[in-house]
Parts: structure tokens; C-alpha cells; sequence
């Protein structure tokens, strides 16, 4: 069944300003609050330590598994408590005050929708906007609300995307799966047969799987008529995708080797990308996925903001192909049933594209069967992680 969401939607937009500030602007119901500023610093060095409490989830799970998680998820929640205080904390010019008081008043549930400027790699859904320290001891999901990803299914996206690449409802698309031949087969090693079709489908299906860049590149080109969704699974970092040892896709491949398609043709098709490797959302001072994705044909990625272990990302990714393509739902409630199901891992896991992007359900994926069972958190894993080394 299709899930839907009524929540009104908040847009926050953030752009750089000189070199050391962030101009805040937020919108709601079409109406914009007198926009302020906040140290870009201050939120870089916030961002750098939620990734840090991230990955250090990370080790304890491949380690010990997710049991025994919770003062790390209690860091976790101290670290996106110190990014909620920079996102309201007055600096340059404005009233953060206002804004920070009226969001706390609203009686009904909204969704948050935050477009950035060049440059700024945030993980925004790790905000959380209560008391670490009234947590306890314990690791499920309803304690831990108060991330924006769940309070407010909170997306992020770049403020490039072009308005003519970006749809609401796809009535036809194509998968592209991309994969290092090597890490799929170790990980999907350790995956139970009985997982189902959508890692056959991976493995042999939508036209077979492109182990090579240049095979990418010329599949995706052809493509005329469809929308496409990428799916990457490899090794990676914030600005390269290793498809094996010697084998890479840079941020400037994608960008030159994927350009625009022809003006007559532009708005008539649009591409997602889902980056299934570590650190993929984190980009770096020259560049990342969110501009790489961000051409007339794309609407942006979904991608991780730390080393993610190679077989929960196998499992997690295969998951939201089989939720997404069987037209569950749009992008942002998709990955918030996936967010909740496979707690606290699916934490590792950020929305940069258009949000309400949904899939018209079809025939044709119907039978990608269910990939496992219960949370994929706390069943096998995996012992490597998808780091581009």
C-alpha cells in the first residue's frame, strides 16, 4: 500500500555568506522570517563530531552489535544537541530567537525540507532539539524523537537542482545498478539465500549490473525515454566511487562524462542516485555528490555520512529498492519506515534529493520479494566497511 504524509512542509534555505557565515532563511505556508546568520565554523566543527559519533557506532557494532549502543547513542544525541544550539545561536546579524521559539509552538506535525548553498555538508536529520541527558540506558527508536530525521522526516537537497529535473510521480523508470564485482559478491556471501530476489536482481537483473565506469556512463546516456534511478554499491568516500582497485568514478567524471541531455529533451526525463558506500554525503572543500547530482538531468542522492558496514548496506539499500520501486511511497516516507524498522544503523543513511519523489507502482517490480526479516541492525552486518582505501 502507498503511504502518504499530510504534514505541512517547512523550507529552510542555507547559503554562504563572506567565508565565515551561513544566512539562514526560513519559509512556511509562503511566507519567509527576516533571515539571519549563524558561524559557519561553529556548524563544521558540530557536523565533523556527529560523524565522529557515527562512526564510532559504527566500530562498537562490528565489534559487539548494536546491544550496549546507548551511551554512544547518547553522544550521538549530544553531538546534533550542539548543532540545534549552533543553528539558533546569534551571530553577524538577524534573530534566531523568533524562529527557534515559533517552531517549538507549532501544534501539528511538519516536515522540514532544508535546500543549501556550495559547499555545505551537513547532516542536518542528526539535529536533535531536547536534553541529551534526560535519556536513559535504553536504544529503541521512540526514544530518540527528537532527531529531526524522525521528528520532521527532515531532507536536504542543493539548491542547483533545476526545477525541469525534478518530478513528483515517475511512471517509468530504469534501474542502473553499478557495483564493485568484488565487494557484492563477499557481502552477498553472508546474505541467507532466502533474502530474496531483489539481490538476484542486483546480480543479474534490469540488464545486468555496470562493473566499469565507462559502461555506466554509455548505459545512462542511452536511456531516452525513461526516468532512472543509479544504484551504486562499493567502495567510496566523499568524493570518489571505487569500483575496484583501479577502477574509480570521480566527482569530475560524473560531471563531465554525464551532462545534460539535449535542451529539447531537458525536463522530460530526470535520474536519482542512490551512493550505497561510506561517506558519500560528506563531500570535501572542492566539491561532492551534492553538486555532482545536481545537473538539469538529476535530482540529487541519497547517501551515507560515515563508513557504513558492507552488509547491512547490501540489505538496507536492497530494502528501500524493493519498498520504493514497488511504489510505497515517496523518497522521505520510504526512508523513514526503513529509518524506524532498522534502528540505529539506518542513522548512517542521509536524503539529499528531492524528497517527494515517488515511483507509480508497477508490474514489473512486483516480484522483488522481502529482503530478510526484522532489523537489520541487529542481525548480521558484516565484519568490513565500504571505506574507499
Amino acid at each position: 500500500m502507498t503511504r502518504t504524509d499530510d504534514r505541512e512542509r517547512i523550507d529552510v534555505y542555507v547559503e554562504p555568506v563572506e567565508t565565515s557565515l551561513l544566512k539562514i532563511t526560513w519559509m512556511w505556508n509562503g511566507c519567509r522570517f527576516l533571515p539571519y546568520s549563524i558561524d559557519r565554523g561553529m556548524v563544521i566543527r558540530s557536523s565533523d563530531k556527529i560523524r565522529q559519533c557515527l562512526k564510532n557506532l559504527v566500530s562498537h557494532a562490528l565489534a559487539h552489535g548494536v546491544s550496549g549502543s546507548a551511551p554512544l547513542l547518547k553522544s550521538l544525541a549530544e553531538a546534533g544537541s550542539r548543532l540545534y544550539q549552533t543553528l539558533f545561536f546569534e551571530t553577524g546579524y538577524g534573530n534566531p530567537r523568533e524562529v527557534k521559539s515559533w517552531l517549538k509552538s507549532l501544534y501539528r506535525e511538519q516536515r522540514l525540507v532544508i535546500t543549501v548553498g556550495d559547499r555545505i555538508y551537513v547532516p542536518w536529520g542528526l539535529i536533535y532539539d531536547s536534553d541529551p541527558k534526560a535519556l536513559d540506558d535504553g536504544i529503541d527508536v521512540d526514544l530518540f524523537e527528537n532527531f529531526w530525521c524522525l521528528k520532521y522526516l527532515l531532507a536536504s537537497k542543493y539548491y542547483r537542482i533545476n526545477p525541469m529535473g525534478v518530478k513528483t510521480i515517475s511512471r517509468s523508470i530504469e534501474v542502473i545498478p553499478v557495483i564493485n564485482r568484488t565487494v557484492f559478491e563477499t557481502a552477498s556471501r553472508d546474505v541467507a539465500k532466502a533474502e530474496g530476489s531483489i539481490v538476484n536482481q542486483l546480480a543479474s537483473g534490469w540488464k545486468g549490473p555496470a562493473f566499469s565506469k565507462q559502461e555506466f556512463f554509455n548505459r545512462w546516456k542511452k536511456i531516452t525515454g525513461n526516468d532512472i534511478l543509479v544504484y551504486f554499491y562499493c567502495h567510496a568516500d566523499g568524493t570518489r566511487l571505487a569500483l575496484s582497485a583501479d577502477e574509480m568514478i570521480s566527482l569530475d567524471d560524473f560531471r563531465l562524462e554525464l551532462r545534460g541531455k539535449p535542451l529539447s529533451r531537458r525536463g522530460t526525463t530526470t535520474t536519482v542516485v542512490f551512493l550505497n558506500g561510506c561517506s558519500t554525503a560528506i563531500g570535501d572543500p572542492n566539491g561532492g555528490f551534492l553538486e555532482a547530482t545536481a545537473s538539469p538531468d538529476f535530482c540529487g542522492f541519497l547517501g551515507t555520512e560515515t563508513e557504513v558496514p558492507d552488509v547491512f548496506a547490501l540489505r538496507f539499500g536492497s530494502a528501500f529498492l524493493r519498498e520504493w520501486l514497488n511504489g510505497a511511497g515517496p523518497v522521505f516516507l520510504v526512508m523513514d519506515v526503513l529509518r524506524r524498522k532498522h534502528w540505529p544503523l539506518s542513522l548512517l543513511y542521509s536524503i539529499c534529493c528531492f524528497p517527494e519523489f515517488q515511483i507509480e507502482k508497477k508490474d514489473k517490480f512486483a516480484g522483488l520479494s522481502e529482503v530478510g526479516t526484522g532489523n537489520f541492525s541487529e542481525s548480521e552486518i558484516g565484519n568490513r566497511v565500504l571505506v574507499d582505501e
